[in-house]
């Protein structure tokens, strides 16, 4: 049984690594792609950078999703996760403190939380893409831009 442990934690099989499938995300890309909905004054390198930091987002929510999944508060997520993701249609708090059945400032306080979880998660996946840790800050700030460009 040892030797079997030892076997499929080999570094050469990538036992001392995580391997990230993308199988999800280069489907929504090729099936973006075939409708021909990019505009088309967008250039190669900018639609790149876009999909780059809509995966980036969509891996850190997915981690979010399951870590409340995992603690049986997958309700709150959903109802907190349109404050992470922003824009012009953001529900009353007082309405999500209501369908929650807790306190408005407990609601806050939730949504604090969420949002410092939210932003060390997506500094992670920034620094898993982009190996060295003394670039994730400018990397941030380029995704930053990127995303409210999209928008």
């Amino acid at each position: 049984m040892a030797n079997a442990w030892d076997r499929e934690h080999a570094s050469k099989r990538g036992g001392d690594h995580e391997f990230v499938l993308l199988d999800e995300e280069m489907l929504s890309m090729e099936s973006i792609l075939a409708d021909g909905s990019t505009s088309p004054i967008l250039d190669e390198e900018l639609q790149y950078e876009q999909f780059w930091a809509s995966a980036l987002v969509r891996c850190a929510l997915a981690r979010l999703s399951a870590e409340f999944g995992a603690e049986a508060r997958t309700h709150i997520f959903e109802e907190l996760c349109p404050f992470l993701r922003g824009g012009v249609a953001l529900p009353n708090q007082k309405d999500v403190a209501q369908r929650l059945n807790i306190p408005l400032n407990t609601l806050r306080s939730h949504l604090s939380r969420l949002r410092a979880r939210y932003s060390h998660v997506l500094r992670e996946e920034v620094a898993r893409t982009i190996g060295a840790a003394e670039d994730v800050d400018e990397e941030l700030r380029h995704l930053c831009r990127i995303i409210t460009t999209v928008r």
